[in-house]
């Protein structure tokens, strides 16, 4: 910077001997100033961001920690958050900078960075919250954040940010059809996905990173909250069977509208006289819960698909959807076991099933134009039909607390999902 200024000087000097109008000048210099304070303030921010993913973060998987602190007099949740979200938001980032396969540099992935970036930017600039009015303030931006966050539609952008990636990938690969006079057809799309499967890895971990910064931050807004049997979003006694039952009904909702009918669910519960209670929290196992069942649901229905003389759809001769719940007092964890006859997967499919590139629905629900709108074309998706982020999603929000998701297929005959609760 002193050299920049020193050949300002210079300039300066030179364009008056020459009697050169001062006034285009100013003008200019006015610009190439506000480029080089822009050029230093994002290598500061980058110095920053450096600096708080180097730092070592807290390890939130285990839910009963997290109440006897939360619980713990003199505990202060503000100061914890001040803390660790901006340590949690600089990884995101970073995260998102080393996506493989050109991801990092898709449209929508930008898009998420930038809203990440800008909530950085307005934690690192929070007083330390030692007071009442600091922390009011405190809570406020990260409720600002939060709800910035929310109108983005993380997960969302960054599924539109993927299909980006493929369209710009299979141009290529249909070119190469195209010279050897080819049809691109499922052995091309299988290709195109499993070209994609090293964005797993790092996928997964930016998905964990997103998960835990939702924890924390839910969780300092949900403490305001008096309620005897929850501290914040975490329920202190749960009640999986009843869980499990709301979220299969939920899934039972969406499959009917999408079809018009849903196949049978048959549970099965194995559970000692005393109902084991642990703290857990609903909103995960339900979404989960509902992922796994839209997949069974879907299997089946377009495995045994039957149309009534109106022509809908019949699922009264589908073969039912099992659900079983393990929630026996002895058990290491808690186990939900969903069953489905949807004639299964290939061991192809199998392993490409928990990667961000693979869907089943053979043809993309989202067909990307260069006019057209993301936001529109979001809400006109089906909700059978996701982006493929349903499975590995479900595992990395199973893993972040402690549990696992685990699948087996039989190939032409169905799947089983267990999902793994840690008490």
């Amino acid at each position: 910077m002193r050299r920049f200024s020193g050949f300002l000087r210079v300039a300066a000097t030179c364009l008056c001997r020459n009697k050169v109008d001062i006034s285009d000048f100013q003008r200019e210099l006015q610009e190439v100033k506000k480029r080089v304070a822009a050029i230093e303030e994002r290598q500061a921010l980058q110095s920053l961001l450096a600096f708080y993913s180097s730092r070592p973060m807290q390890k939130m998987s285990n839910l009963n920690e997290v109440i006897y602190y939360c619980l713990k007099t003199g505990y202060n949740a503000e100061i914890f958050c001040h803390m660790e979200l901006p340590v949690l938001l600089a990884r995101l980032i970073m995260a998102i900078d080393t996506l493989p396969c050109g991801l990092n540099a898709m449209p929508s992935v930008l898009l998420v960075r930038n809203t990440y970036l800008d909530s950085f930017k307005k934690l690192i600039k929070c007083d330390f919250p030692d007071n009442d009015e600091r922390n009011v303030h405190f809570r406020r931006v990260v409720a600002d954040i939060e709800e910035a966050h929310s109108k983005r539609d993380v997960l969302g952008t960054m599924a539109m940010g993927l299909l980006e990636l493929k369209k710009l990938l299979s141009r290529h690969r249909q070119y190469v059809f195209s010279q050897n006079k080819k049809t691109p057809g499922s052995a091309f799309e299988f290709t195109l996905d499993e070209a994609l499967m090293d964005v797993t890895k790092p996928m997964d971990n930016f998905s964990l990173r997103m998960v835990n910064y939702n924890f924390i931050s839910r969780m300092l807004l949900a403490l305001e909250e008096n309620d005897d049997d929850m501290v914040g979003m975490v329920d202190l006694k749960i009640d999986l069977e009843r869980v499990v039952r709301n979220a299969v009904d939920d899934a039972k909702e969406v499959c009917t509208q999408h079809y018009g009918d849903c196949p049978d669910v048959k549970f099965i519960i194995s559970k000692d006289a005393n109902t084991m209670r642990f703290p857990q929290m609903s909103s995960t196992i339900t979404y989960i819960v509902v992922e796994l069942m839209k997949n069974a649901f879907r299997a089946t229905a377009e495995s045994h698909m039957e149309r009534n003389s109106a022509g809908m759809v019949d699922c009264s001769n589908m073969p039912p959807v099992e659900v079983l719940v393990n929630i026996k007092t002895n058990a290491k964890h808690a186990c939900i076991c969903i069953s489905d006859e949807g004639l299964g997967m290939t061991r192809a499919q199998c392993e490409l099933a928990m990667t961000y590139a693979y869907t089943t629905v053979k043809r993309s629900v989202i067909q990307l134009g260069a006019d057209e709108d993301l936001d529109e074309e979001r809400n006109d998706v089906s909700p059978l039909a996701g982006y493929g982020f349903g499975l590995p999603m479900s595992r990395v929000y199973a893993r972040a607390f402690g549990g696992d998701l685990v699948m087996s297929t039989m190939e032409g005959y169905g799947t089983r999902v267990y999902y793994y609760i840690k008490p």
